[in-house]
């Protein structure tokens, strides 16, 4: 699955975000219906759907015990997942803690980003945007796609 597209929308009082209708079908993969919102880098959140979270647990779930680290980041990436559920009017709640790794208190973007889906507040990504959108084309150079 590839997401794509960029969303913007808020959190509610209760810290439930309106997944975007163009991503449920996609984010819910699943009969539960749940969703994996695990801390990200750059200050954003990862939504993971059913599928994608067995994938790529299991793919981390390599990392070798033996090194510190891999314990380091394994501690970073697992101790902060949380499974919702979706409910039938599109939204998941979010748990503060995650909300606060990302400085999200309000506004925020919800980005695909091909293999997953980041949430953003929207001030910090207006932000990160602004800084690598000019530098899109160097990146790119530096890039392999083979």
């Amino acid at each position: 699955m590839v997401y794509f597209g960029e969303y913007r929308g808020k959190i509610d009082g209760q810290g439930r975000l309106v997944v975007p209708a163009k991503l449920r079908a996609v984010l819910c993969d699943g009969p539960e219906r749940l969703v994996y919102v695990v801390r990200g880098f750059e200050k954003c959140l990862i939504l993971f759907s059913e599928k994608s979270w067995a994938e790529e647990s299991a793919r981390l779930g390599q990392l070798p015990l033996t090194r510190s680290k891999a314990r380091a980041f394994s501690r970073f990436f697992f101790s902060g997942v949380y499974q919702s559920k979706m409910d039938k009017q599109g939204r998941i709640l979010i748990p503060a803690p995650l909300l606060n790794h990302a400085g999200i208190t309000d506004r925020v973007v919800v980005a695909g980003v091909g293999s997953k889906v980041e949430v953003w507040n929207e001030d910090t990504w207006n932000g990160y945007y602004a800084e690598t959108a000019p530098l899109a084309s160097e990146i790119a150079d530096q890039l392999d796609f083979g």
